[in-house]
Parts: C-alpha cells; structure tokens; sequence
C-alpha cells in the first residue's frame, strides 16, 4: 500500500473508531458532518489531553465565550487552555471516563463563563475521550424559581387546603 492510501485508511479507521461505526464504510468527511449536525457541543480529547476536535456547535460556544476555536486544537486541555479546571469535578470525570473507558456524565458548573453544563465523556476506542456538553444554565435557574416558588407556597399561613 502507497503511503498517502496508509495515511488516509489510518484516518478513516480513527474516525470511524471516533463515530462507533463498523459498516458501512463512512468518508471521514462524512463523520464530521453528523458530528456537526448534533445540537450538543462535541470536543475530541486524546490520550494526551489534547484537544483533537471540535464540531460546529462546541466552535460556536467558544467563540461566544471569546475563544479562537481554531487555535485550541492542538492545545493541551488542562496546562493551556484550562488550568482552573485542574482538580475540579469536571477533570476527575474526564480522567475517570480516561482511565476506566467507562461513559461519565455530570452538571457542572463553569465559573469563568457563570453558566452551567450538562456533560457526557464517552471513551473513544481508539483512545482518548469524546465530551457532548450543553448549556443547561436557563434550566438550573427556572429549577430554583420552582423550589422557591414551592417553599413559599407551602410555608404561606393563608394557602388553600
């Protein structure tokens, strides 16, 4: 086999590795565009903690928070673009899903950005991790409306039995 055909099976097979799929054969242009059409931010973490990929949706949450999406790629995910993050909940589950190649998920809460996510780490076959994340900050906030809203109810002398 020539060396750009090796190149180029060795890419497909990481990428269908990246999207779970066995067959049929899929182009890695292909995976990048299902990838993209999910609604959820997807980052691709390798095994040495940097940051491999990022579909449309994880590329725009970046620039909203006022970060070159392109110049993260490449960069390591804890010394260079999130060393707050070091031995917080967040890290351990992305360590834990690292080490264990077992699916994590969390809410976490990102102090920089004050806005909370809902956050899956699937271990990649290959190695590495694939991180879905989604805003949920407009949830946890009608959530606590909810629970005051009922404590205040209940506690009120004058409710209606």
């Amino acid at each position: 086999m020539a060396a750009s055909e090796s190149s180029s099976h060795s890419e497909l097979q990481a990428a269908q590795s990246l999207a779970g799929v066995a067959a049929p054969l899929l182009r890695t242009a292909e995976i990048s565009d299902v990838l993209d059409s999910v609604t959820d931010s997807v980052q691709v973490i390798d095994a040495n903690w940097r940051i491999a990929y990022m579909n449309k949706a994880a590329r725009r949450t970046m620039r909203e928070r006022g970060m070159d999406p392109d110049s993260m790629i490449g960069r390591h995910c804890w010394d260079d673009l999130y060393p707050d993050g070091r031995g917080t909940p967040l890290q351990r589950a992305y360590k834990h899903a690292m080490e264990s190649r077992e699916v994590t998920e969390l809410e976490n809460f990102h102090p920089p950005w004050q806005r909370w996510f809902w956050v899956r780490v699937f271990p990649v076959e290959s190695s590495g991790i694939a991180v879905y994340f989604h805003d949920i900050t407009d949830r946890k906030h009608t959530d606590q409306l909810d629970r005051k809203s009922t404590r205040l109810n209940s506690s009120h002398p004058y409710r209606s039995r």
